[in-house]
Formats: structure tokens, C-alpha cells, sequence
């Protein structure tokens, strides 16, 4: 339940410009059918053969429906992001198995963009989605949630042959896991082609010669202008467990897990930004192993790390999506030290204020985990 209220929270908190819009504007809209199909990636001993099946599952199929919209070329967000569409989608997958794996329905926002204008009708596009999926079967090994979250993206080759018809094909990377909220949690990572066709209705739809991500503005800004300094707190959970060369042990109990971000950011221009990180985490589940025996924990301030790195986030209307990565330093054998991974998400309410979700990932044996929380953003717009 916590799961579906956030992913509700967020999905609400997409459309918070349209009210402040002139109502005599009109958005163009689109609604869109996506069909997917390609291999599911062996990153688990699941997917390779060890199930009750005893065979690999190597292929996924699914169909959506998607509903986006795009803000008008009069408002701010037209003008600044003329491309970028949003909305939502509900889509419905099959991994090889609905007895042990499921048939789970995905509900999901999405936005995507174009890239680059490759003639007057074909545009290279890029799309994310980020949402929950529901209908898991958790009591095979693969994971031990029935919900689990879903994210994904990828790039397009688009086709416009009429104003209001567009259709899409290109690669695509998905990922599905419960965020390590419960164990097990193997997850399920798929790549392959997405190909689409989208109706359009209100406001005609232009196509038009986009400047590229990396191009400069034409609006020459001192290097301070150009500084925004993001300062985050996510909060999660996750299943704790230990692992011996017997086998598993799992701790009865969810640990809580507390991430602070100080990001500094350069903006090359309004899309893309680039900059060092300072990652501070909190983790209750880590280093359990000396402990396992007797379920008892350590100290907190064992299980707390600093990590520095990079991070590049793109920007378009009210999302700004990141990756990055760095290394992080903890006690000298704790799981926590050492390289890491980001993904994340920014929603913003207003100019400065955003809702965070981050998603951390670590080596094989301490896999990952997924935080929400609250973000400010200080210097430019």
C-alpha cells in the first residue's frame, strides 16, 4: 500500500503546471499503442535454468496503452521543452511462465523527448518510465513481492508521415525488482525492441529542428548563473538477510535506510547538467554477517558511509532524471565501501522543491535498494 500511495503522489505531483496554464490554451495530446519483445538478460540463476521449470526463460512480450500530453507552444514549458511529451501508460507482460513467474499489468508516467531532427518527418527520441507492476507470483525464488517496481527507457527512431500519426521503433532496457524491500529479489532485467504507433488530437503537431542535449544556449551566462545545488533526504527499507556458504539467512525484520545528496550542478544548457556528488547513507542492513547467530546488530555508526561521485542529469518540463556513479567510504570490510551506482528521479512542485526517488546500486552480493523522500534545489531556475 505504501508503494501504490507514493507511486499515486507521484504520478499526481506530473501535472501540476496544467492549472496554472491559461485554459484558452490547447495541449496537444496523443494516445498510443506499444508493442515489446526481445530476451530477458541471466543476471540470476532464475532466469538461466535453476527453477521449477529446470529450463531457461529467454524471452518477454508485452503490449501498453499510453496517453501523453505536451504543454502548449505559448505556455513556459512550450517554449523551453517544445518537444518533451508526458503522460501514462498501463501495459501488460509475459515472461515465459504465468505458473512461477506471473502475468503482471504495469502501471507507469513516462516522458520523453526529442533528441535530435534527422529529416523533416524522422527525429531521434529518447523515453523513460518509472511505475509499479502488480501480479507476481512471489513464492517461486524469483522475488517475494506480488508488486514490484518497474523502470526502463530507451531511444527511438520516430516516423511523422501526417501531422497527428507518428510511429516509433528502437531499443529499450527494463528493469523490475522490489527494490530489495523484501527477499528474495533476483529481478528481472530485459532488453529489446519497442515498436509503437500514436494517434494525436488538440493543438497540431510541428516538427521541428531540435537543438541537441550537448548544444550550448545561445544566451552566453557568467559560470555562476549556470550553478544549481540540490540538497536531497530519501528514506526506504530493505529485507535483511546474510549469506554463508551454507546458504542464506534471513533476519525477520525490514531495516531502515536514511540517504542524504549535496549535488553541484553545471547547466550546459536548459536540458543537460553535470557535476560532483556528495552521498551519504544510513544503512541498517548492512554488515550483518558477525551478528547472524545471535540477530544481533551493529552499532549505526558501522553502518554509515560517505560516497563521492558524478552525476548527469536530464531535464525536461518537471522531471529531471540522473545517473551516476562513485565510490563510497565505510569501515574497511563493510559491504558499503566501495563502487557504486545511481539512478534517480526528480519531480518538481515548484521551482526549488521536488520529490526524490533514488535508486542505488552496489555489487553482486549487496545488490541494491530504492529510497523516496524530499529535495530543495538552491541557485538558478
Amino acid at each position: 500500500m505504501k508503494k501504490i500511495l507514493t507511486f499515486i503522489l507521484l504520478l499526481l505531483t506530473a501535472f501540476p503546471a496544467l492549472h496554472a496554464e491559461d485554459a484558452a490554451d490547447r495541449y496537444r495530446r496523443e494516445i498510443g499503442v506499444i508493442a515489446r519483445y526481445g530476451d530477458i538478460l541471466t543476471t540470476n540463476g532464475f532466469h538461466s535454468g535453476f527453477n521449477p521449470l529446470g529450463r531457461r526463460l529467454a524471452r518477454y512480450e508485452s503490449v501498453a496503452l499510453q496517453y501523453s500530453f505536451a504543454f502548449p507552444e505559448s505556455s513556459e514549458y512550450g517554449r523551453f521543452y517544445p518537444s518533451a511529451r508526458q503522460g501514462v501508460g498501463v501495459g501488460l507482460y509475459s515472461f515465459g511462465s504465468h505458473e512461477y513467474v506471473g502475468t503482471p499489468i504495469s502501471l507507469y508516467m513516462f516522458q520523453g523527448a526529442t533528441v535530435a531532427s534527422l529529416s523533416d518527418r524522422l527525429t531521434l527520441d529518447y523515453e523513460w518510465n518509472l511505475g509499479f507492476s502488480f501480479g507476481w507470483v512471489n513464492d517461486s525464488g524469483l522475488t517475494a513481492s506480488r508488486t514490484n517496481i518497474s523502470l526502463g527507457g530507451g531511444l527511438f527512431l520516430t516516423w511523422r508521415p501526417h501531422a497527428r500519426l507518428k510511429f516509433t521503433l528502437g531499443p529499450e532496457f527494463m528493469h523490475h525488482s522490489n527494490g530489495d524491500t523484501s527477499f528474495p529479489n533476483l529481478g528481472t532485467n530485459t532488453v529489446g525492441l519497442r515498436a509503437g504507433a500514436a494517434m494525436g488530437f488538440g493543438e497540431k503537431e510541428h516538427v521541428r529542428t531540435v537543438a541537441r542535449l550537448f548544444a550550448a544556449e545561445e544566451e552566453k551566462k557568467p559560470f555562476g548563473e549556470r550553478m544549481t545545488y540540490d540538497m536531497s533526504l530519501t528514506v526506504g527499507w530493505r529485507a535483511g538477510r546474510v549469506q554463508h556458504e551454507d546458504g542464506i539467512k534471513k533476519f525477520n525484520y525490514k531495516f531502515p535506510i536514511v540517504s542524504v545528496s549535496a549535488e553541484s550542478m553545471y547547466h550546459f544548457n536548459r536540458y543537460l547538467s553535470l557535476g560532483p556528488s556528495i552521498d551519504l547513507i544510513m544503512d541498517r542492513s548492512a554488515d550483518l554477517i558477525p551478528f547472524a547467530a545471535s540477530y544481533d546488530y551493529p552499532s549505526m555508526w558501522k553502518q554509515m558511509a560517505a560516497g563521492i561521485g558524478v552525476k548527469t542529469e536530464v531535464r525536461m518540463n518537471f522531471f529531471g532524471v540522473s545517473a551516476g556513479g562513485g565510490y563510497s567510504f565505510g569501515q574497511d570490510d563493510s559491504v558499503l565501501t566501495g563502487p557504486y551506482g545511481v539512478f534517480g528521479m526528480k519531480t518538481y512542485i515548484s521551482d526549488k522543491l521536488y520529490i526524490g526517488a533514488k535508486y542505488i546500486l552496489r555489487s553482486q552480493r549487496y545488490t541494491h535498494n530504492l529510497t523516496f523522500g524530499l529535495g530543495w534545489r538552491f541557485g538558478i531556475k
